[in-house]
């Protein structure tokens, strides 16, 4: 057994904290408690057991004891505790002339004893039923829809007169109603209106919303009971009750319903009837739900007509999923797809803020096609076919609204599907294939070779935080550039915004680690390329990568392939690819420095696999053959303007000059790849030119000739 004794000493008390004391304060008066030395406030000692006799037992044993440091943050309770009880009175027999009942009530436990005395209710008054024979052998069973109404009017009502407790309780209440009324009708609009916000400012705000949630609550109940017919007996059977919610609803909405929405008289409110023409009635068998919902039930409606709006009126452009815009008046049918639940369900089409939206979607499908969508739209504005209809750019629209990090965050998804609908959105936001057409157009031309950098226009920064600093403590263009946030480099210069969102990593993954369709593969070299035109920084970034240049020489410029099954070729993994090629040449223009990384590193072995044989010997389509030895014979020529791969004119020499021989006869008029020949042939005489330009040079040659010992 443990006994705790405790004492207090008031006089020693520490002051109590106060909510105006500091924190300085508070550590005072630790300290001072620490300092004075005082006592623990409760100790915890082993008492023995009179009864076992261990009295002797206990005094060689420690003591358990328990400490506390502090003292209670609140003052102890001065409620005297119970005295003790003495097992010696309790075992003593009394006689007391009490009653037995008044014993047992003053030591009864039950929660009855909590409550007030509990009357029993006078029913002198109250008719009584004997139940009447029946000729069925058992009790007709009660069901619940038929409990739930008769619970209305059940209670006692004051407004029916059965809690006035008098004898003429229901003329009482008659009188009263007519009284109201008369009032009522006496008043105005707006006397009615200042007497309900009278009452309800002196009303409790949770009594309020308690009646209400009660009056909602009766709503359906007295729409039931309102079934029935109301006709002359059931108006002589029940008067108090249809008086009592005549009455009820009556006060009810002269004081909680909206001001325009005064009643005089109450009327019971009946359920919302269906539209006529969903042709669709709530049954009372449906489970939670016999109360309909048109505005849920309104996209079962047949869609109307589209509106004949004026054209001089400006609309939202809405798109198919080619890209092309959908005029306003145009009725299209519904099994296209094209119609949604969104703004204006009768016309047709996507706005560009649903197909943002729809890029979000949890769903597989709907993320690409709405990429895909985009994708088309892209096109088409960069190829102008919207120039005449809408008003402003769509593509500075889809940018300023960041389609640039939707693209960048779709390339990171893991289903391959939404990834090639991401390549194809960015290539057609970066790439334009008439202007890559006419560049390889210019390529043979007088100083065709020369590359200029495709930069956005260049637009003066404000500079006034810098105009007082001296020269040594401005910041530098770099500086300036890792400064900025993604958001604001992308704003003034896509590629510079793909490329500090690390977009290069995430293609080379791609490549070699999904290894996607061809299609996707083109794209992504095509992307590639469109970043290495862009400065010779951008063609850094590029040849920097880790392994993206590895990958792409060894996948798609093999040394030795075999030829594909199908013109169409399922991977274009292991094939010599035109494109490949291309990325390479447009690499090696950026500079006399990149130029000779790639000739050591691919150029020097790939250049003779492709142009020691004909085209139509390569094991390749024939359109490919030709576009692939094309962009060699370019390649080759721009490594001849710096002076470098010279050696391999001596080792080609047989070859190229077999190939200039027989011009004559591969330039046949009816040839279908009459355009690719002849870009070979300018590619070949772009060489040959190249080649005698450094041979002319003797400081170039004569640099080609120590670095290639």
């Amino acid at each position: 057994m443990y006994l705790v004794s405790s004492f207090v000493s008031f006089r020693g008390m520490l002051r109590r904290p106060k909510p105006t004391d500091s924190e300085a304060d508070l550590l005072r008066e630790q300290e001072k408690f620490l300092t004075s030395g005082a006592p623990s406030a409760a100790n915890v000692v082993r008492r023995p057991d009179k009864r076992r006799g261990e009295a002797g037992g206990e005094e060689g044993r420690q003591k358990d004891v328990v400490t506390i440091e502090d003292l209670p943050d609140q003052l102890p309770s001065l409620t005297p505790a119970p005295p003790k009880k003495s097992r010696f009175k309790a075992s003593r027999v009394t006689f007391e002339d009490e009653d037995a009942g008044e014993i047992l009530d003053r030591h009864d436990t039950h929660v009855s004893a909590v409550l007030s005395r509990i009357v029993e209710r006078d029913t002198s008054s109250t008719p009584i039923s004997l139940p009447a024979l029946t000729g069925m052998a058992f009790p007709k069973v009660l069901h619940r829809s038929e409990t739930s109404k008769l619970t209305v009017g059940s209670g006692p009502s004051l407004l029916s007169g059965q809690g006035l407790g008098g004898p003429d309780s229901s003329g009482e209440t008659m009188r009263i109603h007519r009284e109201n009324q008369v009032k009522l009708q006496a008043m105005s609009q707006s006397e009615i209106l200042q007497e309900q916000r009278k009452l309800l400012s002196q009303l409790d705000p949770r009594l309020v919303d308690f009646v209400r949630s009660r009056k909602a609550q009766r709503v359906p109940s007295s729409a039931s009971v309102s079934k029935q017919p109301q006709g002359k007996s059931s108006k002589d059977n029940f008067p108090l009750e249809n008086v009592s919610r005549e009455s009820d609803s009556s006060a009810a909405a002269v004081l909680f319903q909206k001001p325009q929405e005064v009643e005089m008289e109450g009327e019971e409110e009946l359920p919302p009837q269906p539209p006529a023409d969903l042709l669709l009635k709530p049954q009372k068998e449906w489970v939670h739900m016999d109360k309909l919902e048109p505005e849920k039930l309104e996209w079962m409606r047949d869609l109307p007509s589209p509106r004949r709006k004026g054209t001089k009126k400006a609309m939202q452009a809405r798109f198919d999923f080619a890209g092309s815009l959908i005029p306003p008046t145009e009725d299209l049918p519904t099994h296209l797809g094209l119609h949604h639940h969104g703004e204006e369900p009768e016309r047709a089409g996507y706005s560009l803020q649903e197909l943002f939206l729809l890029s979000r979607s949890q769903l597989i499908q709907q993320r690409s096609l709405a990429l895909s969508t985009l994708a088309n739209i892209l096109s088409k504005a960069r190829s102008g076919e919207y120039l005449s209809v809408l008003q402003g750019s769509v593509v500075s629209t889809l940018l300023d609204a960041g389609l640039l990090f939707l693209l960048r965050f779709a390339l990171d998804d893991g289903v391959e599907g939404v990834i090639t609908a991401a390549v194809h959105a960015l290539k057609a936001l970066l790439v334009c294939p008439e202007d890559e057409e006419c560049l390889d157009c210019t390529f043979s031309w007088f100083r065709g070779l020369a590359s200029f950098p495709l930069l956005p226009s260049a637009q003066e920064e404000e500079e006034e935080e810098e105009e007082g600093l001296p020269e040594c403590m401005k910041e530098t263009a770099k500086e300036k550039e890792e400064r900025k946030s993604d958001h604001d480099v992308a704003r003034q210069d896509v590629v510079k915004g793909l490329l500090k969102m690390k977009l290069l990593p995430r293609l080379r993954y791609i490549l070699e680690v999904v290894r996607p369709s061809p299609r996707v593969v083109q794209n992504v070299l095509q992307i590639l390329t469109r970043i290495a035109r862009h400065s010779s920084s951008s063609a850094t970034q590029v040849l920097d990568c880790p392994r993206l240049m590895e990958m792409l020489v060894s996948e798609f410029l093999p040394i030795s392939w075999t030829a594909p099954s199908s013109p169409l070729p399922q991977s274009v993994y292991g094939l010599p690819l035109a494109s490949a090629m291309k990325l390479l040449r447009v690499l090696a223009t950026s500079g006399r420095h990149a130029c000779a990384r790639l000739v050591s590193a691919a150029v020097e072995s790939r250049l003779p696999c492709l142009l020691s044989a004909e085209p139509s010997e390569l094991l390749l389509e024939p359109a490919e053959a030709l576009r692939i030895t094309t962009e060699a014979y370019r390649l080759w020529a721009v490594a001849a303007g710096y002076g470098q791969a010279c050696k391999l004119f001596i080792d080609l020499y047989p070859g190229l000059a077999k190939a200039l021989q027989s011009v004559h006869r591969v330039l046949v008029p009816s040839d279908p790849l009459l355009h690719l020949q002849l870009q070979r042939v300018l590619a070949l005489l772009s060489l040959l030119t190249q080649v005698t330009h450094t041979a002319g040079c003797h400081q170039e040659l004569q640099a080609g000739m120590v670095r290639y010992k």
